[in-house]
């Protein structure tokens, strides 16, 4: 499989991708448009769910997750996760994390200081991640980029 060089930060992805993943810059070269989707990521273990609030789940604390690209769940306990708690990713090695449409809430410092995140990828769209309610400082500390289906928003 052929790479593609990103010309604003160096970094090489496998072709088809249309956007850097890191920085979001554009990607000459390559015709076809492909981004990092839910399957590019395996189901992670490590993370804590807590129920609150009539036993609605939550991801909780993630700093027990060794993996560095994490796929957060939809459901647990055939319930719907409703978001990410405050602190959950706060100082881990987390590189990557995939987040279900189905997400209402991040909460504040969920992402804090979280100094090798370099890509979120949402199940959704731009204007879908832009409606979904994350509290002031969710990303406090941090900088990356959103992979939506339709496109890309970068975090610094």
């Amino acid at each position: 499989m052929s790479k593609v060089k990103c010309g604003q930060c160096d970094k090489k992805y496998p072709s088809g991708y249309n956007f850097c993943p890191h920085c979001g810059n554009p990607l000459a070269g390559e015709e076809a448009v492909e981004y990092l989707k839910e399957s590019d990521f395996p189901f992670s273990t490590g993370f804590e769910i807590m129920m609150v609030r009539g036993n609605i789940p939550w991801i909780g604390s993630l700093h027990n997750c060794k993996d560095p690209n994490v796929r957060l769940p939809e459901e647990y306990d055939c319930r719907r996760v409703k978001g990410i708690a405050h602190d959950a990713f706060s100082k881990t090695n987390v590189k990557s994390v995939y987040i279900p449409v189905t997400y209402k809430f991040i909460g504040q410092d969920a992402f804090f200081s979280c100094k090798k995140l370099d890509t979120i990828v949402y199940g959704g769209s731009k204007s879908q991640w832009k409606r979904l309610f994350k509290k002031d400082g969710w990303c406090n500390g941090s900088s990356f980029v959103v992979v939506c289906k339709d496109g890309i928003i970068r975090y610094c």
